[in-house]
């Protein structure tokens, strides 16, 4: 049912009867229609409680993705797609109270091409009168603002993602107008300056810098002004209600009016307290390492001159009393050997004690001077070493009917001495520590490492071409769980009745292969032989 609507006479009216629109000028309907046709506005009339499309222009029916069958239809008959929206409410209203409708950014929901689609329209529902200030419908005008929605969408997405970015990272921001002297800044600022939320003026915020800092930040702020450059700056500031000092480092960029002239400064800052504390912390950390560095350095100076003054006395004057013993223990055995046998017991238990003694004080004195080598590392040929070490023990090899299999052995850059102490007690060793009644077979093999073994090895030299050497004995083995025990200094997995020795001899192999800027290990099964493995570089880098 139509109501009448009292409305202030405008300037203009738009006469409708049931069939003709006519103008107060008395141009016709072609001309209206006319107009509203070629609007590039997306327009259309609707009229009767239904609200029957009379009008439609072809902006309108593209929004609609509809053709002129739609005219003379209800709209929710002519375009389905928009039942279940607001539309059909906010038309029925203002053609019952005739109080138009001005919409900004109103969801439309309809298919196009068969997709369903979404856009934003600022729409105008405004209603229609007759001469009798009847109210017979509702023109209706939509503007297209999709790409306005969405880049307004898009750009508060992206001031969240600022925003999130920004309190992740705890920095406090701060936008300073120059020409007003007031500042606004985030929490985080208000926080660390004690100050009151959102603003202030530049005198109040710049009074919370440390007096000892702010000759030097005016300075620095002043020449980004002058050059409309960038702020850089690290300072003190002291919060006014709890009196708390904060460390920050702020960054900020001078922005330009219209008229080129500085306008703000707008940037961000960082509390790095903590950090300068750490920082702090860690210097006064690291002298006072390095003072202890340096003291155990002059300690172990010291105690290396002990050790070379005991060296000297070891390879003198302890010497000489154990070769006086095992001499007079020796002439006593000759010369009373058809006295007392307990007698001869004893002294044979002296000159076996001295001489194990003597042998303890040498390769002691001979692992001490692989410690400090200086010596100058040459070419040696390893073959060499190896002959000269049969030779030593061409006796022994030939009582136990010993079986020497050598493969070739490169030449490497060593210390031939070294050299020599290496192959003299792991040859040693294998004709030492052998099974009862089984002669000895040692097997030697060499081969070159790839450069992936070296990096696996992780050896020192990495650039270098490395030889893998394997001494392999038939004797008595050990545990696989004292693989490592074995080349610490005095560990013995043998008494010296069963086997001799001064637990010393390993420990020198390990020390001079790593001298050598290599790498020494054993495998072995117990009453299954031993391997010992030799990785040296063939050169020094």
């Amino acid at each position: 049912m139509n109501l009448p609507y009292k409305v202030p006479e405008p300037s203009h009216w738009l006469h409708c009867d049931d069939e003709t629109f006519v103008l107060p000028d008395g141009t016709g309907e072609k001309f209206y229609r006319d107009l509203l046709m070629e609007s590039p506005v997306a327009m259309a009339i609707y009229t009767g409680p239904e609200m029957c499309v009379r009008l439609v222009n072809e902006a309108m029916l593209d929004i609609w993705d509809k053709n002129n069958g739609v005219i003379g239809k209800p709209l929710l008959e002519a375009v389905p797609e928009l039942s279940g929206q607001v539309f059909s409410t906010l038309l029925d209203g203002v053609f019952t109270t005739g109080i138009p409708y001005i919409g900004t950014e109103d969801p439309v929901r309809i298919r196009r091409k068969g997709q369903p689609d979404i856009r934003y329209y600022k729409l105008i529902y405004k209603p229609l009168y007759n001469e009798s200030k009847l109210l017979y419908g509702v023109m209706s005008t939509a503007v297209n603002v999709t790409d306005l929605v969405l880049a307004r969408e898009e750009l508060r997405e992206t001031e969240k993602l600022y925003r999130n970015a920004v309190d992740v990272a705890e920095l406090g921001t701060w936008s300073k107008n120059l020409r007003t002297g007031f500042v606004t800044y985030s929490p985080l600022i208000s926080e660390w300056y004690g100050l009151p939320a959102e603003a202030c003026s530049m005198a109040v915020f710049h009074g919370c810098i440390h007096e000892a800092d702010q000759q030097r930040v005016a300075a620095l702020r002043q020449q980004a002004i002058d050059t409309s450059g960038l702020y850089d700056c690290t300072f003190r500031v002291v919060n006014k209600t709890l009196q708390k000092e904060h460390i920050l480092h702020a960054k900020g960029m001078v922005i330009t009016g219209k008229d080129g002239q500085p306008e703000s400064i707008m940037g961000m800052a960082r509390d790095i307290t903590l950090d300068r504390m750490t920082s702090m912390q860690l210097e006064e950390l690291v002298q006072t390492r390095t003072q202890a560095l340096a003291a155990a350095n002059k300690s172990l100076r010291q105690i290396n001159d002990n050790l070379q003054q005991f060296a000297y006395i070891a390879s003198h004057d302890l010497q000489e009393p154990l070769r006086k013993i095992i001499t007079f223990s020796g002439i006593l055995q000759k010369t009373q050997a058809h006295q007392d046998t307990s007698g001869q017991l004893y002294l044979g238990k002296i000159s076996g004690a001295a001489q194990r003694m003597s042998h303890l004080i040498s390769d002691l004195l001979d692992y001490s001077r692989v410690e400090n080598s200086k010596a100058v590392f040459m070419p040696t040929r390893l073959q060499d070493i190896l002959q000269n070490i049969y030779i030593d023990f061409e006796v022994l090899i030939h009582q136990q009917h010993a079986v020497i299999e050598t493969a070739p052995l490169p030449e490497i850059a060593a210390l031939p001495l070294q050299m020599n102490q290496l192959f003299y007690n792991l040859i040693g060793n294998a004709l030492k520590f052998t099974r009862k009644g089984i002669p000895p077979e040692i097997k030697l093999t060499a081969a070159m490492l790839t450069p992936e073994e070296v990096q696996e090895y992780s050896l020192p030299y990495s650039t270098q071409p490395y030889t893998h050497i394997v001494i392999q004995d038939n004797g008595v083995g050990f545990d696989p769980q004292f693989a490592e025990e074995i080349f610490l200094i005095f560990h013995r997995l043998h008494n010296y009745q069963e086997y001799e020795g001064t637990g010393i001899g390993l420990a020198l192999c390990r020390k001079i292969v790593e001298n050598h800027g290599g790498r020494i290990y054993a495998t072995s099964n117990k009453e299954e032989g031993a391997a010992f493995h030799i990785l040296l570089p063939l050169s020094r880098p």
